[in-house]
C-alpha cells in the first residue's frame, strides 16, 4: 500500500538502443527554468551549509525512502526542512534559500532577478542591515504561527481522543447520563 517513485529510469532495448519517450512506462518531466532554479537552490544549500539538502550516498543518489517522498511532495512548509535553516547564521542566506526552494507556484522563474538578491552583493550598508532585521522578524513570526498551528493540532487530537473515549462509555452509563438532570 505504499508509494513508489521513479527518479532515474533508463529503459534499454535488447539491441542496446534507447526507447522513445512515448514507450516509457511513465511521463517525462520537462526541464523548466523553475526546475533549474530549484536545483540551483539545492546547490546553494549545500554551499552555504556544507550539507546535502537530501541524504545521499557518494554517488549523489538519494538513499532514504522518506527523502524520496519529501522530494516528491516538496514544500517549504515541511518543518523538517525549514528547521534546518536555523543553523544558517546569515539571514540573507536563509532568505535566498527560502526563495529558491519554495514550491513551484511561488518560485521566481527569472535567474537574473535571483542573482540580484542581496545575498550576492558585497555591500553591507544600512539597507542590508534593515533587510536582515526584517527577515529575522518574518522568521520569528513564521515560527510563532507554526507553534500556534501545532498547538491547535495537539488540542484537536486531544479533544478527538477524549471524544472517542466518551463514546466508549457503557450503555448503562449512557442511559444514566441521558436520564440525569444537570
Amino acid at each position: 500500500g505504499g508509494y513508489f517513485y521513479a527518479v532515474k529510469f533508463f529503459w534499454g532495448s535488447v539491441d542496446g538502443g534507447v526507447h522513445r519517450p512515448e514507450e516509457l512506462p511513465y511521463d517525462l518531466v520537462p526541464i523548466t527554468p523553475s526546475l533549474d532554479i530549484w536545483c540551483f537552490g539545492s546547490l546553494m544549500f549545500e554551499l552555504i551549509t556544507g550539507e546535502s539538502l537530501l541524504r545521499s550516498n557518494k554517488s549523489n543518489n538519494i538513499v532514504n525512502d522518506s527523502d524520496f517522498e519529501k522530494l516528491y511532495n516538496w514544500s517549504m512548509a515541511d518543518y523538517s526542512f525549514a528547521r534546518r535553516f536555523n543553523d544558517i547564521n546569515n539571514p540573507l542566506g536563509r532568505n535566498l534559500l527560502r526563495t529558491l526552494l519554495t514550491s513551484t507556484a511561488h518560485r521566481s522563474r527569472n535567474m537574473k532577478i535571483i542573482l540580484k538578491h542581496q545575498f550576492f552583493c558585497d555591500i553591507e550598508d544600512e539597507t542590508t542591515s534593515k533587510l536582515c532585521q526584517e527577515i529575522a522578524h518574518e522568521e520569528k513570526e513564521e515560527a510563532r504561527q507554526y507553534k500556534i498551528e501545532q498547538d491547535m493540532k495537539l488540542r484537536k487530537s486531544t479533544l478527538d481522543k477524549r471524544t472517542e473515549n466518551l463514546s466508549l462509555v457503557s450503555s448503562e452509563t449512557q442511559l444514566k447520563l441521558e436520564l440525569s438532570q444537570w
